[in-house]
């Protein structure tokens, strides 16, 4: 099984908005639909270490020593958890070039 964009984007919606319920809400999804496409994204992370879970705001990208907080949703720390997730093998080079544009044409 390989990693999926819908999965991509339910952790993207997770990490951003800080749960599950407001990302299916985001990605127009039922929650359950929302937790299925986690589990199935642990499923092929679990052994890359690249997906924890846990704590109160449920799911976040492992954490690299310039990790920037969870809860901050500046395009700077948006743009490091992007880069955290690329060095942690859940984005592609292409997938993560895009997200760069986006978060930079918002500046």
């Amino acid at each position: 099984m390989n990693v999926t964009l819908a999965q991509l984007r339910a952790f993207e919606r997770i990490v951003r908005l800080g749960s599950f319920h407001a990302a299916a809400r985001d990605l127009n999804l039922t929650q359950p639909s929302v937790s299925q496409r986690i589990r199935e994204l642990e499923e092929l992370r679990a052994k890359a270490g690249g997906i924890q879970i846990g704590g109160a705001r449920g799911l976040a990208a492992a954490p690299s020593a310039g990790a920037a907080d969870e809860g901050d949703t500046s395009p700077m720390a948006r743009l490091q958890r992007a880069k955290d997730m690329l060095q942690n093998g859940l984005l592609n080079d292409a997938e993560f070039e895009q997200i760069k544009a986006k978060i930079l044409a918002e500046l």
